[in-house]
């Protein structure tokens, strides 16, 4: 459980509590604030839509900070695709309580369109949670591939042709026999930031392949096997 505020111990010096508190640590951040009443809501809102991926990190105490090298260890691995900012609740109860955080250190992470995907506590019981658990838990609410592993993306609302290229995408893996990534994207934002039109839509590694009807298994098949060839050529 994550401790409550102001229980934490103290015994961690001063001076690196307040170095990485307040924005100090920040991974290419909008901007950089060093001083406690610079951080505010209008602040935050504004780099939570830059159009990056953001995870906020309130802390408490000092014992809260000795999680951020496991939180930058598991960015990292990521390819540094993920904002870090970090805020001292102490500081500011009033963002602390605008995004409803009563224990720390407790991440919230926000998706490229702005979205609040996931929440998560950085102590499990009294043991804090490392950078392996961290970087699973930012694949997985994020909807990441496992690095090296091919990502498909089948854009749409939840409708049974969205389903239906879905399930189709995952035939086409079967049968190739390839270890690769399935993500439906439902969310309206998503699939307005990424640039589509109509759904079903087909992204594979990013680049768009098909839009606005079911893709058949042999189509999806074909589409496979030419970014692999792809890779290949690199």
């Amino acid at each position: 459980m994550c401790a409550a505020p102001y229980s934490c111990g103290e015994d961690r010096p001063r001076e690196q509590y307040e170095e990485v508190q307040n924005g100090s640590v920040a991974a290419d951040t909008v901007g950089k604030k060093s001083h406690a009443d610079s951080v505010t809501s209008a602040y935050l809102d504004e780099m939570i839509h830059s159009g990056r991926t953001v995870l906020l990190n309130f802390c408490y105490c000092c014992d809260c900070t000795v999680t951020i090298p496991m939180l930058q260890s598991a960015i990292n691995a990521l390819g540094d695709s993920v904002n870090l900012f970090g805020i001292d609740a102490k500081e500011h109860l009033d963002l602390a309580d605008e995004y409803d955080v009563r224990r720390g250190p407790f991440y919230i992470l926000f998706d490229e369109s702005g979205v609040r995907v996931d929440t998560l506590c950085g102590y499990e019981g009294s043991n804090m949670l490392d950078s392996t658990y961290i970087e699973r838990w930012l694949r997985e609410s994020l909807r990441l591939p496992k690095e090296g592993v091919m990502k498909i993306e089948v854009f749409g609302p939840g409708c049974a042709k969205c389903a239906t290229t879905a399930k189709n995408a995952q035939d086409a893996l079967d049968k190739l026999g390839i270890d690769a990534h399935v993500v439906k994207i439902e969310r309206l934002e998503e699939i307005v930031v990424r640039g589509v039109l109509m759904t079903p839509a087909v992204f594979i590694d990013g680049q768009k392949v098909s839009e606005g009807k079911v893709a058949r298994t042999d189509q999806i098949t074909e589409w496979i096997q030419s970014r692999l060839r792809q890779g290949e050529d690199v």
